[in-house]
């Protein structure tokens, strides 16, 4: 017996064939160059004797190296932290229990993926698809106009990346899906996301949610 096809939280599985997800580079800060003039004839050198031609261009260098050591955007970023990233999927989660969809996509970047699969009963992987976010916010406008869906997280795990920069997330969902009257179906699924520090915060940046059998008990 197999696993009924469902895609991530509750939404009709898609069948697009995965693409390779560029990782969304940090823009470098361009580097504060000093304009360096000549001086006049006859004043080079001149010091503090002369009309400050010399200390001038002293003065200029100065406060360019000290705008290049406190510029912001030189400055190196901190360091994620396990609760900030709890934060996060809270705030997601949150957001998707609101039907604020808006809101909920913003947590994502432009090129993020959502992959969904099942664990069938011999414990492999059956996929179901890859959708973008475009296709993703199209598939749970749908459902929404006709279903009532509420999911729970529960964060299992936090990885954070040797940099700093992005961290691991794998947590376990349940879904509890009312369509009319009829009475609420559940799916549970194991999912594993990366989110990362963008120049707008953070940012879900990959999803991966595979649908398994719900156990009692194992999401509240």
């Amino acid at each position: 017996m197999g696993v009924q096809a469902v895609s991530w939280n509750g939404l009709p599985p898609t069948r697009e064939v995965p693409g390779r997800r560029a990782d969304t580079p940090t823009p470098n800060p361009l580097p504060i160059v000093p304009r360096w003039g000549r001086c006049p004839a006859g004043t080079e050198g001149a010091g503090a004797k002369g009309s400050g031609g010399g200390r001038g261009l002293q003065i200029t260098l100065l406060i360019a190296l000290g705008l290049a050591t406190t510029s912001p955007a030189t400055a190196a970023p901190a360091r994620l932290a396990e609760p900030q990233v709890r934060a996060f999927v809270e705030r997601q989660s949150r957001a998707w229990n609101a039907g604020d969809l808006a809101a909920y996509f913003a947590t994502f970047t432009p090129d993020a993926r959502f992959t969904d699969q099942a664990l069938g009963n011999d414990n492999k992987v059956v996929p179901y698809g890859v959708s973008s976010v475009a296709q993703a916010r199209t598939q749970a406008r749908k459902t929404l106009a006709k279903s009532k869906v509420r999911e729970t997280t529960a964060v299992t795990a936090v990885s954070l990346a040797p940099d700093g920069r992005s961290a691991r997330v794998t947590a376990s969902t349940r879904s509890e899906i009312t369509a009319g009257s009829g009475a609420p179906r559940q799916v549970c699924a194991m999912r594993v996301a990366t989110v990362a520090q963008t120049p707008q915060g953070l940012r879900t940046t990959a999803q991966t949610d595979t649908i398994v059998r719900c156990r009692a008990g194992a999401v509240r």
